[in-house]
Formats: structure tokens, sequence, C-alpha cells
């Protein structure tokens, strides 16, 4: 992480397909990646708030 504000965070950004490129070209993972979103929100959500 290289900053955090009161209402924002800047992260670094990764190379590669985004989630929203790959079911174009595989539509036959749009549930996978349905699946590990939710799991990522999941993981996000349980971080501690910062003060």
């Amino acid at each position: 992480m290289y900053e955090i504000t009161d209402t924002d965070m800047v992260l670094e950004r990764l190379a590669g397909p985004t989630m929203l490129d790959v079911p174009a070209r595989r539509p036959w993972r749009v549930g996978a990646l349905d699946r590990e979103l939710g799991r990522l929100h999941d993981r996000l959500h349980a971080l501690p708030a910062p003060e």
C-alpha cells in the first residue's frame, strides 16, 4: 500500500488481465471468478479498519 487518506487508498497496480477481461475470452470461467471475487471481498472485510 502506498498511501491511505480518510477516504482513499493508493495501491500498487499489478500487470495482467482483469477479472472483466477473462470472461470475454473464457466465458466458462464466470462461476469460478464470481466465487474468487467473493472470497477476496470476505478477506478484505475481515481486515480491521484503520483508526
